[in-house]
């Protein structure tokens, strides 16, 4: 049987600091089916040539949008999920890193009990906008 393919989203904007620790933890996964999409809000710093070490996926969004449109809250979200070919998708700021088994227990959890959604516990490292 095969495994349900997850699509990982990640909106991001001058990260570079912060996102290879993000997208290394997408890598270390234990999970082996997962597609990841990095939506950047047209990153001043090296965070897309970062990105493109760990995914072909990387879009900027948007080309006539204010920067108050294209980072953060729903809209890069949105557009990554509008790229995403998975059966689920996982969303994740570019400031956290994941456990290695989360993808595998979320999916677990979803096709054995039937869930369409979850919300989980989230760290952040580094400092964020809050």
């Amino acid at each position: 049987m095969s495994q349900p393919l997850v699509s990982v989203v990640v909106p991001t904007l001058n990260s570079e600091k912060l996102i290879r620790n993000c997208l290394e933890s997408v890598k270390r996964q234990t999970y082996p089916n997962i597609e990841l999409i990095v939506v950047d809000g047209f990153s001043k710093d090296k965070t897309p040539d970062i990105a493109r070490e760990y995914t072909p996926h990387v879009f900027s969004f948007g080309p006539n949008q204010s920067k108050e449109r294209v980072f953060g809250g729903p809209y890069q979200r949105n557009y990554g999920a509008s790229k995403a070919t998975g059966q689920y998708v996982y969303w994740m700021d570019s400031d956290m890193e994941l456990p290695p088994t989360i993808v595998a227990s979320c999916v677990k959890e979803c096709e054995q009990n039937r869930r369409d959604a979850l919300n989980i516990y989230e760290e952040s490292f580094g400092i964020g906008f809050w």
